[in-house]
Formats: C-alpha cells, sequence, structure tokens
C-alpha cells in the first residue's frame, strides 16, 4: 500500500511506468540494432559458408525468417508503447488529489513512527524486564542452592553434636577411671607394701592401654572442635551471602514493579494509537479503492508489456543460441574438413613415400636382375665353352674308341685268318700257309660277326640320350631334328660346377676325374660317368640281336659292315 502511496504521489512531470517503458524502448531499440548487426554479420559468415556447402542455405533462410518475425514483434512492442502514452495522458487528469493523499501521508508516516518510537521503547522495556526475571531466577536457584549447603551444614552439626555427646560420654568414662586411679594412687601413697601396690594395680586397669586410650580420645576431640569451628565460620559466611541476596531480589523487585508499570502505560498508548490507524486506515482504504481499479488497468497492461518483453528476450536467447549452433556446426565442419585434408594429405604423403619405397626396390631389383643377367650370359658363355670342350674331349675319344676298335677287328680278323690257315689242308693249305693268303673260293663264310656292348640299364640309357641329345654337339653326333630336351630328363647344366656348385651337372661329367662331385650334396646323388665299352663279337648264330645303342635308336650308327672284317 505505501509503494502504491509513494507512486500517486509522484511530481506530474515523471511516471514511473512511461519512464520504464521508454528505457525500455531505448532498450529494444538498441538490441534492435545490434540484431541487425549480427544478422549481417550472420549473412557474411553465412555468404562465405554458402560459397563452400550449399547446405547452410536453408539454414540462413530459417535465420532470415526468424530475424523478420522479432523485427514484427518489435514493431508490436512500439505500438503497445503507444497505448500506454494514450494511458498516461488519461492518468495526468487524475494526479489533482495527489496532494490531499501526500498530507495524509505525512501524518500517516508521523503516527507511524510515533508508533514505532513506542514499539521500540515497549521492546526494550521487555528485553529489561526479560533480563531482570532471569535474574532474579538465577538469584532465587542460588538460594536455593545456598539453602541445600545450609540443610547440609545443619546436618554435618548435628552429627557433630552426636559425635560430641560421645565424646563428652567417653570424657566422663575417663574422668571415672581417673578418680578410681587417684583413689589407688592415695591407697598405695599410704606405705603399703609393694605385693600390695602391685595387686592394687593389676586390679585397677592396664596403665598403657589407658593412657593410649586417653590420648586417642583427646586427639578425636580436639579434631572435632576445630570442623565445628571451621563450618560455623563457613556458615556465618552464608548467611552474610544469602542476606546480600535478599537485599539485591528486592531492589531487582521494585525494578520490576516500575517496569511493568511502564509497560502498561505503553500498552495503553499503543492501544490508543492502533484505534487511531485503524480509522485512518479504513479511511485511506475507502480512498485508494478508486485508485486501486485505474491502478490494477495500468498495472495489466504493463504486465501485458512485460509478457511480451519476456516473450522477445527468449525469440532472442532462442535466435541467439540458434546463430551459436550455427556458428558451432560451421567450426565443426570446417575442423572436420581440415582434418580430413590433413588425413588426405597425410595419406598422400604415406602413399608418396612408400611408392618412392616401392620405385627404389624396383631399380635395385632392376639392378640385381640386370647383373645377375649379366652373371648368367657370362656364365652361358663359359657353359657353351666348356660344353665345345666336353664335346671335343668325347670326339677325340670317340675317335679313339673307334681307332681302337678298328686295330682290334683287324688282329681279330687277323687271329682268324691264320686260324683258317691253320686248318685248311692239301696243297692249298700249303700254298696258303707259305704265302699267306687265303684264296676266295666259293665256299660259305657263316654268318657275319656281331658286335654286342654290355647291357645298360635304363638310366644310364636316358644319361647317353641326354649327352646324345644336347643342341651343342656337332651333327655328326647328334640329330638336328631332336634340339629340345625330353621332359622325363632332368635340368640342363647353366653352368661348370665351380661356378655354381648348387646347381646340376651334366650327367656324363659326375665321376670324370676332372669333375669331382660339388660339396653340399650327398655320394651317388648325380648320374656316374660311363666310359666307352669295346664291342664284344661272337660267332654264335643262336646268340640274341645286338642291342641298339642310343646312337642307333637316333638314326646314327657308329658302326656298320664296312668295320668288320670277313
Amino acid at each position: 500500500m505505501k509503494a502504491r502511496i509513494d507512486e500517486a504521489n509522484k511530481p506530474k512531470t515523471k511516471n514511473a511506468a512511461l519512464e520504464q517503458s521508454k528505457i525500455e524502448l531505448e532498450r529494444l531499440k538498441e538490441q534492435k540494432k545490434k540484431i541487425l548487426e549480427q544478422h549481417k554479420e550472420v549473412e557474411r559468415n553465412c555468404q562465405a559458408v554458402q560459397a563452400k556447402d550449399p547446405e547452410y542455405k536453408a539454414i540462413v533462410q530459417k535465420a532470415n525468417d526468424e530475424y523478420t518475425q522479432m523485427y514484427q514483434q518489435v514493431a508490436y512492442k512500439e505500438q503497445e508503447l503507444a497505448r500506454m502514452r494514450e494511458a498516461y495522458q488519461q492518468q495526468l487528469a487524475y494526479q489533482d488529489r495527489t496532494e490531499e493523499l501526500q498530507q495524509r501521508k505525512l501524518g500517516l508516516e508521523k503516527l507511524q513512527r510515533d508508533f514505532a518510537d513506542a514499539k521500540r521503547k515497549r521492546d526494550k522495556t521487555a528485553k529489561e524486564a526479560d533480563k531482570l526475571r532471569k535474574e532474579i531466577e538465577k538469584v532465587m536457584n542460588e538460594r536455593e542452592k545456598m539453602q541445600q549447603q545450609i540443610d547440609v551444614y545443619k546436618n554435618n552439626q548435628l552429627k557433630f553434636q552426636s559425635e560430641e555427646d560421645a565424646l563428652n560420654s567417653e570424657i566422663a568414662y575417663i574422668q571415672e577411671n581417673t578418680n578410681v586411679l587417684q583413689l589407688a594412687l592415695e591407697k598405695l601413697a599410704e606405705g603399703a607394701s609393694d605385693e600390695e601396690k602391685n595387686e592394687i594395680v593389676d586390679e585397677l586397669f592396664d596403665v598403657d592401654r589407658a593412657a593410649f586410650e586417653v590420648e586417642t580420645a583427646q586427639n578425636a576431640v580436639n579434631k572435632a572442635q576445630q570442623d565445628i569451628e571451621a563450618q560455623e565460620a563457613l556458615l556465618k559466611e552464608k548467611e552474610n551471602q544469602l542476606e546480600t541476596r535478599k537485599v539485591q531480589n528486592k531492589k531487582y523487585l521494585d525494578e520490576i514493579k516500575s517496569y511493568e508499570k511502564q509497560k502498561k502505560s505503553l500498552n495503553m498508548k499503543i492501544g490508543v494509537i492502533q484505534d487511531f490507524f485503524a480509522k485512518k486506515d479504513v479511511k485511506v482504504r475507502q480512498e485508494l479503492a478508486k485508485e486501486k481499479e485505474l491502478r490494477s488497468a495500468i498495472e495489466s497492461e504493463y504486465a501485458t508489456i512485460k509478457d511480451r518483453q519476456t516473450f522477445l528476450n527468449n525469440e532472442l536467447e532462442a535466435y541467439k543460441k540458434t546463430r551459436a549452433n550455427l556458428l558451432k556446426r560451421h567450426e565443426i565442419a570446417s575442423r572436420e574438413r581440415t582434418q580430413s585434408i590433413n588425413k588426405v594429405e597425410r595419406e598422400a604423403h604415406e602413399t608418396w613415400l612408400k611408392w618412392r619405397e616401392t620405385d627404389r626396390k624396383g631399380k635395385d631389383l632392376e639392378r640385381e636382375t640386370k647383373s645377375l643377367q649379366d652373371q648368367l650370359a657370362r656364365k652361358a658363355e663359359l657353359k657353351t665353352g666348356l660344353e665345345r670342350e666336353i664335346h671335343e674331349i668325347h670326339v677325340r675319344q670317340e675317335r679313339k674308341a673307334a681307332k681302337r676298335h678298328q686295330e682290334i677287328m683287324e688282329m681279330r680278323a687277323r687271329q682268324e685268318r691264320d686260324r683258317m690257315l691253320h686248318r685248311m689242308r692239301g696243297p692249298e693249305g700249303d700254298e696258303a700257309r707259305r704265302t699267306g693268303r687265303v684264296q676266295n673260293g666259293p665256299r660259305s663264310r657263316g654268318p657275319a660277326p656281331l658286335v654286342q656292348r654290355p647291357a645298360l640299364s635304363h638310366a644310364q640309357r636316358q644319361q647317353q640320350l641326354l649327352y646324345h641329345d644336347s643342341p651343342q654337339l656337332s651333327p655328326i653326333h647328334g640329330n638336328a631334328s631332336l634340339q629340345q630336351p625330353r621332359p622325363s630328363l632332368q635340368p640342363k647344366q647353366i653352368a661348370p660346377p665351380q661356378f655354381a656348385p648348387q646347381m646340376p651337372m651334366a650327367p656324363q661329367m659326375q665321376g670324370h676325374p676332372h669333375f669331382p662331385q660339388p660339396s653340399g650334396y650327398p655320394p651317388n646323388s648325380y648320374p656316374q660317368y660311363i666310359a666307352p665299352q669295346p664291342p664284344v663279337m661272337t660267332q654264335n648264330s643262336n646268340a640274341p640281336p645286338a642291342q641298339s645303342s642310343p646312337r642307333q635308336e637316333n638314326g646314327h650308327s657308329q658302326h656298320n659292315e664296312r668295320n668288320y672284317m670277313a
């Protein structure tokens, strides 16, 4: 109510709602300006992003729509502000009544101040009364404690009195014993004999025990007397303190009574002031009822404006969040593009490194291949030379074997002729033996002698076939139509064993004295060298036909009938 009265009593040239509306309008204009700047910045960013990524067009369009909507809301806000100005102009007609309300307000404020002062005094008096009441309660508690102590001291005094009576009775008993002793001493002093004295003493008492009891009783009496004196002194001190507390309690009770009287008077004043304020409040309420109706309309419009402002602020915050999300998405997209570009560049660099490594390895392989090809060419040339030498050696061996075979045939022919000469009879035999010639007559010569080589195994025949099928041999010992090796045969030697010890040797060179077996291979792993065998001649017509040699199978018979003599 006071706030409403203050608002109604403000000067005519000013109005809080209008000033607040003006400030709000200025703030909205500044926000509008900032929004325009942000919109321009967003448009620039969106144009830059749009050139790179077409998918931002829809987002930019959405932001433009939101900006248009907010612009329309600001226009609506300005219209509402115009309506508020009209309402304010109507309100100025009712401000003439505020002067009377101002005077009443001053009187009411004075009464409120008086009431507040009286209330403060009453509270202060009540606090002091509570403080005194607490002190009185504290004193009463101390008084009760002291009374309890006095009761304890009285009980102790009674106890000590009973003990004193007991001690007095003991003292009387001791006094009686002392009188008896005195009589005994008088009897002893009369001059009795020693035996009588001893009998008297023994009859009366034990002297040592009596002396000890007397001393003990005297000490107990002295101690009890001291305790009684101390308790009496303490009791007197407590009684003095009790009297002092009684005086203080009386003083405090007087003060409490005076404060209670002041409290009653203040309560009466407060009641009068409350009645006065109640009447004034009724009048003020009646006078402010009409103001309340007018202000309720203004407040409702102001609340509507406030709600609109809140709505606009929420929309603005939503737009800011949308813009922040767009910027965040743009940053994320830029970062992802940068990462993808870096990844592609890194993969390209790795691919280039792999290509360079592969190219280097390829060049190394080319160099190695070229080196191996050069070595292979050199070894092939060396192989050709070696095969040529081997061929020449074989040719010489074959020629030697053929010459030896011819010599053997001639020797056998001479032996046969000598046998024939030896077998001949008659004059023809004599003539023949004399001249050394055999006459050629019409007699039957019989079957031609057969030359039979020793039987060869299948592996040896395959070795001879490999040798005769070599393309490096001359046409004398080879067939031009059989230049390719057979599939079942072993691969050819591409180099002599001293240059390639792990490669296969020529089959016919295994076991040759000039070509030892290479190291690292088990013995007898290569075919053995077969030396040429001399032919065997026989005259047995029932003998089986001679086994054909590999050269005869290939159509190249080394020996024919011209090598035999009849």
